[in-house]
């Protein structure tokens, strides 16, 4: 081999080196490196993720020899049972929440942050849970969440305990309506109620009794001689024939009853 020829291979050698050092990445952007291409696989996977339901909805894996949407995942997307299960669920229970399944289906927001707030979420606060999961970091929605939660929870023992004093406060009520008689009423009660009086039709005319205004006039009269004499009563009112003999059959029981409460 010439001299000449052994000069020109170490020179193509030595700009081989040279073209090599300048391709070497330091830590620092090896590092800026494989953030950039992980970000862009899990974008990736998110945007697969995403089109899963809708896949299993075609069944389209069906027309290319696969038997399930989990072995569909697997060969085209390289993603776990695990979390073809969790985008399925998900769908399923967004059903009602549709702003939460637009975010699922566009890919737009992790999985892990939408199954977060599926527990919180309801077709009147969905809009307000997409933006939080698409603002907030995975570990600072995970406390809002928790907070919700807590505050929920207090609001329903509240209303719980509330409703207990309603229903404590009515028992009380029902139990105060109970007629407390003296026990000596209560039995001469119990004697005329055997003789076959009616005491119902006797307690509602005197309550109707009580109920009327007394005027002053002949009725007023009529009333106060009542409670004295019934055949007075009687007398009184043939005289005057302001009153019927069913008015007066009514004074006589009202004042047989004044008579059996003394």
């Amino acid at each position: 081999m010439s001299k000449l020829t052994i000069q020109a291979s170490t020179a193509t050698t030595h700009l081989v080196r040279l073209s090599t050092a300048s391709t070497v990445l330091t830590n620092h952007q090896f590092y800026i490196k494989c953030v950039r291409v992980g970000s862009t696989a899990k974008t990736a996977v998110r945007e697969f993720l995403a089109l899963l339901p809708e896949a299993e909805e075609r069944k389209v894996y069906l027309e290319h020899g696969m038997s399930s949407i989990f072995e569909f995942a697997a060969k085209l997307g390289g993603v776990s049972r695990e979390q073809v299960q969790r985008v399925l669920q998900l769908s399923e229970r967004f059903e009602t929440t549709p702003a939460l399944k637009q975010a699922l289906m566009s890919g737009d927001i992790s999985l892990a942050k939408l199954a977060r707030v599926a527990s919180v979420a309801t077709p009147e606060n969905q809009d307000f849970w997409v933006s939080k999961a698409d603002l907030l970091s995975q570990p600072a929605l995970e406390t809002l969440v928790r907070d919700s939660k807590a505050i929920t929870s207090t609001d329903s023992v509240r209303s719980h305990s509330a409703n207990l004093n309603k229903t404590a406060n009515i028992q009380k009520v029902e139990q105060s309506d109970e007629l407390k008689l003296k026990p000596q009423i209560r039995q001469r009660l119990l004697v005329l109620q055997n003789k076959g009086l009616d005491l119902s039709q006797l307690l509602e005319e005197l309550l109707d009794e009580k109920g009327t205004k007394n005027s002053g006039g002949e009725t007023g009269y009529c009333q106060r001689i009542s409670r004295e004499d019934p055949i007075k009563l009687a007398l009184y009112s043939k005289k005057s024939y302001s009153h019927s003999r069913k008015r007066i059959r009514n004074q006589v029981r009202t004042f047989k009853l004044h008579q059996c409460f003394g």
